[in-house]
């Protein structure tokens, strides 16, 4: 098997919870330091930075991933398939951390490379549209999504059809992008058509079935159709802590959805309990100045405003400020991106594909 195809299969994010511990994973990389070169140890790096990753070390993470972009670049020189295959790899941890500018700069050389080597519609140039899609999505920016991800589904549908699980990924991240820019009943049409797919692809209990049902919810809740997005939600929810465990990101961002839901009909007292557990997974996993922390604080301390406590709101906002202030100047941002936080809900784009 050529060794591009070995990396570059890791070209969408996938969601699976590997534990080890820490110092486990450091020493296996300074064991590939000191006893692996050229392509073995590119692929060795790689694999760590996957299980660091997945565990949610993503600062390991990164480190990994950029050692494994340099043992490419050493053997092939800066641009070739597996430089490429890397650097979209690196994309999707930068991503992750939101570090957005240096994410974009990752996946426009990849992207370069991929349409250099393989032709503008081959599916691994799908794959980088579809990260770059949903780098513009977690920045709230649909007009530049949604050409990015018709591109890669156009692709993915060409070369395997309409019921492959790449063309079904694109299309929920499409659905996600479309609802953002306001077409709600085509993002419905589509989230109901990939729900069912994966229902009986995946089965009722997966994951991937969990993804569709909270931007499903997400799309009624933007309906004001709140009943029947409370009902999925929870379902979403459920199926989160039951497949990646009660302490994971995904039910971090259930538990703020959810919350978020509640706000919206002002049923603070069910909403809060929702928050606080929400930000306390996310800054166990994330740290506490990350933007994902910033951005639920404020909707937590919208929330406590609502509750007339006003103190307590006060110092949530100012905390959320700095952080979102911090992360618009890292991610060259526009400063108002910081204070248009509000109601923020976490997407659910990724669920994508198992080699």
């Amino acid at each position: 098997m050529h060794l591009q195809s070995s990396i570059s299969r890791l070209t969408i994010t996938i969601s699976l919870l590997f534990v080890i511990c820490r110092p486990v994973s450091a020493q296996l990389g300074d064991r590939v330091a000191e006893h692996e070169n050229g392509p073995a140890a590119a692929l060795r790096y790689h694999r760590l930075a996957s299980v660091a990753r997945d565990a949610g070390r993503f600062n390991e993470s990164e480190t990994f991933s950029r050692r494994s972009l340099q043992e490419w670049e050493r053997i092939h020189g800066k641009e070739h398939q597996d430089v490429a295959a890397a650097l979209n790899n690196l994309g999707e941890i930068l991503r992750t951390l939101h570090r957005f500018a240096e994410a974009e700069s990752s996946y426009r050389r990849a992207l370069y490379m991929f349409e250099k080597v393989y032709g503008p519609a081959h599916p691994e140039v799908a794959a980088v549209l579809n990260n770059m899609g949903l780098l513009w999505i977690q920045q709230d920016n649909p007009a530049k999504a949604v050409p990015l991800l018709r591109r890669a589904v156009a692709i993915w549908k060409s070369k395997f059809g309409d019921e492959d699980v790449r063309t079904m990924t694109g299309l929920h991240n499409l659905a996600d992008a479309s609802r953002m820019g306001g077409d709600f009943a085509v993002a419905e049409r589509m989230h109901r058509r990939v729900l069912a797919w994966r229902e009986t692809t995946f089965g009722l209990h997966s994951p991937e079935v969990a993804a569709s049902l909270s931007s499903l919810a997400t799309t009624y809740m933007d309906m004001r159709n709140y009943a029947d997005a409370e009902d999925l939600y929870r379902r979403a929810l459920c199926l989160w802590e039951e497949s990646q465990g009660p302490g994971h990101l995904k039910t971090a961002a259930a538990l703020n959805n959810l919350g978020t839901l509640y706000a919206l009909q002002s049923r603070y007292a069910d909403a809060e309990p929702l928050y606080r557990r929400a930000l306390s997974i996310q800054e166990q996993i994330l740290g506490p100045d990350h933007a994902i922390v910033g951005r639920t604080l404020n909707s937590y301390a919208s929330l406590l405003m609502r509750l007339n406590r006003k103190a307590e709101a006060k110092r949530a906002r100012d905390r959320a400020q700095r952080i979102l202030t911090a992360h618009a100047r890292t991610n060259h941002l526009d400063l108002t991106v910081a204070a248009a936080q509000l109601g923020y809900v976490s997407h659910d784009q990724d669920a994508l594909i198992p080699h």
